[in-house]
């Protein structure tokens, strides 16, 4: 056996290799993996025995750990094939659309009085009338003096004893009880706590004698009426800052003050006139 002072390593190259895989599992590829032993530059059989036995070992090693090293993989796979991935949430915008409900509170009656009115909403009509009482037929009233006027807005001229008959209110007040008032030409009113305002809802199905139905804009016109063309009713009403439509069947009176309980007793008084009859006269 002949002995060298020296030699030199073997020359190995990595290669690169795939893992055996399983079915169903993925194929790993480890590089460098396997190391494969070249041409060495002795041809002593011991060195070439011990470069084979040196090759086997790694590559035993390599296939082992490969071996142990597929199990995970195929798990992870198999975790990621069947776990499922939440979805998105959609994006939801809430928009509110339905109308804000009339907090405000209607009123068919009102009173000054520490009592509650006494008839109640829907009445059919006041104890003291007789809605069976006879209809038709003259009635005669006495009066001094004579008429030369049918127009009672402006304060000049004689007008004839019941000329106001003929026109209605937005509220009438009741003879058998104290500054207390009904709804007449307006079925509802409602004032703030403050009472520094007054609405008015109209009566549905309330009409002029050729069938007109009265309307907002008639409140609106004959309170612009009364208090440009007579000073009693401006001075009458003067604590009413503005009036405005403020619905279809809406009418709201604003005064300049408040706390002032008697005010929207004041306006439910307003003679309400036909401003189609009235306009271009």
């Amino acid at each position: 056996m002949a002995w060298h002072r020296a030699c030199r390593l073997p020359i190995i190259e990595p290669v690169p290799s795939v893992a055996p895989s399983r079915e169903g599992s993925l194929p790993v590829s480890i590089s460098p993996s396997v190391f494969q032993p070249v041409h060495a530059v002795t041809s002593h059989p011991l060195k070439n025995m011990l470069n084979r036995k040196a090759g086997q070992a790694l590559l035993l090693t390599m296939a082992l750990a490969l071996a142990l090293l597929a199990p995970s993989a195929q798990a992870v796979a198999q975790s990621a094939a069947t776990q499922e991935v939440p979805a998105a949430a959609p994006l939801s915008i809430a928009i509110d659309t339905q109308i804000p409900s009339d907090s405000r509170v209607w009123r068919h009656a009102t009173t000054l009085g520490e009592d509650a009115p006494r008839y109640s909403e829907g009445f059919a009509h006041f104890d003291y009338a007789n809605p069976d009482a006879p209809k038709g037929g003259l009635v005669r009233l006495s009066d001094l003096g004579s008429f030369d006027s049918l127009n009672f807005v402006p304060p000049r001229g004689e007008t004839p004893l019941g000329l106001g008959l003929i026109y209605d209110t937005l509220m009438t007040g009741s003879l058998d009880e104290l500054s207390t008032d009904y709804g007449l030409l307006a079925e509802a009113m409602t004032y703030p706590e403050d009472y520094s305002s007054v609405s008015y809802r109209l009566r549905e199905g309330a009409r002029w004698h050729d069938g007109v139905p009265v309307s907002v804009a008639d409140v609106v016109f004959s309170f612009q009426a009364l208090t440009e063309h007579n000073p009693s009713q401006a001075a009458y009403y003067s604590h009413v800052e503005s009036v405005e439509i403020t619905g279809e069947r809406e009418v709201t009176f604003r005064f300049d003050q408040t706390g002032n309980r008697e005010l929207h007793h004041i306006v439910g008084q307003l003679i309400v006139l036909p401003q189609h009859w009235w306009t271009g006269v």
